[in-house]
């Protein structure tokens, strides 16, 4: 049933809402990045598209979360720029738990930690008079090498523990 809920009865149950938290702080050598989510409601399940890394939306708006529902994250980041070299260095670390004792059959676990190195267009940047710093930490990358460890556990409700662990190595290339 979609009859409406929250606050007043104005908000319908088909737009549950969820809780996105975090800072990033940014400078020309460093950044550094937190964030906390929740999509957790106790009447409704998110829709989730793990396909698209930072959600699925439409126009804009936001249809579903890659985490899914019933959920709960945990993400930092730290990325450094070196002066000089022209690469990006990335340390990202997550944890993420599904445990929703109405709306999923049972719970699961994800934690991963990856390090990417990158080709930043510093050189270019510095030709033009725009230094090394600001607008050149703010452009795309040219290229990225990603390692990533990801370790899974599910335990259904009536089923043994499952768990998986696997590393992936990528290159992103910027065009």
């Amino acid at each position: 049933d979609f009859l409406p809920s929250g606050p007043g009865g104005l908000v319908p149950q088909i737009s549950a809402p969820a809780s996105v938290a975090g800072f990033e702080l940014v400078s020309p050598r460093w950044d550094l990045g937190f964030e906390f989510a929740e999509t957790f409601h106790d009447k409704v399940l998110w829709y989730s598209n793990g396909g698209y890394r930072e959600g699925y939306s439409h126009r804009g708006w936001l249809l579903a979360h890659p985490l899914g529902g019933g959920a709960e994250s945990f993400t930092g980041l730290v990325r450094v720029r070196p002066q000089g070299w022209g690469i990006e260095g990335e340390l990202t670390a997550s944890h993420a738990t599904w445990d929703h004792p109405v709306a999923i059959a049972g719970t699961g676990e994800r934690n991963s930690v990856s390090l990417a190195v990158g080709k930043r267009p510093g050189q270019d940047s510095v030709s033009r008079g725009l230094g090394d710093g600001e607008l050149a930490a703010q452009s795309p990358l040219l290229w990225q090498v990603t390692a990533e460890y990801v370790e899974e556990v599910a335990v259904p409700v009536a089923q043994d523990e499952d768990s998986q662990r696997w590393w992936r190595v990528y290159f992103k290339l910027g065009i």
